[in-house]
């Protein structure tokens, strides 16, 4: 199974997800990748909040991180490219 490129966002302030995002999108994107995975985590919701704000602003499409038939990750979501 091919390695999916990872943002992992734990830790991450509210103010910091769309600077990340955006420098990790642009350069996967300038890589060819294909698709990406988002971990913002669960906590209290707010990375989560904000990222999926981002994916809409930017028209990017979130998709439910699944593996096979493994159950919905809650912490994570994919972006096709």
């Amino acid at each position: 199974m091919e390695k999916i490129p990872t943002l992992d966002l734990h830790g991450v302030t509210q103010d910091e997800v769309f600077d990340r995002m955006d420098r990790f999108l642009r350069r996967e994107e300038a890589n060819g990748s294909q698709c990406v995975r988002i971990l913002h985590g669960k906590g209290t919701g707010k990375v989560k909040e904000k990222a999926l704000e981002y994916c809409r602003l930017t028209g990017h499409k979130a998709k439910p991180d699944r593996q096979g038939k493994q159950p919905e990750n809650p912490g994570a979501f994919l972006l096709y490219l």
